[in-house]
């Protein structure tokens, strides 16, 4: 019995230094690439942000839910530091301008060239939802507490504008849903978040039906008397 209680100590203790050496492994090899010349690291993502291109909002959603995730882990607020900087310049530099539009604009050999001009609900999906997920740590740690509200309103308004377009067009949320279900799970966190915020129903509505609908698509089939739950494949 000592023994085996001497083993378990050692263990866990190779265990637990094992887990922290090898998130200092990790973080320091994401602080490296952060500080980078990469292709997204800090300062390129702070060009992007400057330039307010649709087509850079994927990569800039990216960077921000990086930055959330190492922040969670780490509890070090130089993360979130990153991020502010990079909504200050998108969100809040001008936030008088409530007219501005994020407009597409790729080269022409781009698959995506398609809707060079115009704005685009799949990038402004990637970036509302790991924004939304930013406030709330904002809001968790209480900190940045001059720009809650102004990040709050921006996220608002960037689902109602979809919102209204859908309704004006289809009398439905049909833009919101898309054509695939990882677009339309953006858009659902977004008005997740949202609702947290503000408690309003609309937003509880989109993602609740959101939910019910990925629930009617999960069948239970019994193989060799064992329930399995089988995608249904159609629903894209």
């Amino acid at each position: 019995m000592k023994f085996l209680n001497k083993y378990w100590l050692i263990v866990s203790i190779i265990l637990f230094f094992g887990n922290c050496f090898g998130q200092n492994i990790y973080q320091k090899e994401f602080d490296q690439l952060l500080l980078s010349n990469y292709r997204y690291s800090y300062k390129k993502i702070l060009t992007m942000a400057k330039s307010k291109n649709a087509y850079d909002f994927m990569a800039i959603g990216y960077f921000l839910d990086a930055n959330n995730i190492m922040f969670k882990k780490t509890k070090e607020k130089k993360y979130l530091g990153y991020n502010m900087e990079v909504i200050e310049l998108m969100l809040l530099t001008d936030a008088s301008n409530t007219n501005e539009k994020w407009l597409m604009k790729v080269d022409k050999s781009n698959q995506n060239s398609v809707i060079n001009g115009k704005e685009s609900i799949v990038s402004e999906g990637y970036f509302y939802r790991y924004l939304g997920s930013f406030l709330e740590l904002l809001m968790k740690e209480r900190i940045y507490i001059e720009h809650h509200n102004a990040i709050k309103n921006q996220l608002k308004k960037g689902f109602d504008k979809w919102s209204t377009r859908s309704n004006n067009k289809y009398k439905d949320q049909s833009l919101l849903y898309h054509q695939r279900v990882h677009i339309a799970a953006n858009w659902a966190m977004v008005s997740l978040h949202l609702y947290k915020f503000t408690q309003q129903k609309t937003y509880y509505h989109f993602y609740d039906n959101f939910d019910r609908q990925l629930r009617k698509m999960i069948k239970i089939k019994k193989i060799n008397n064992k329930n399995c739950y089988v995608w249904n494949s159609t629903y894209t």
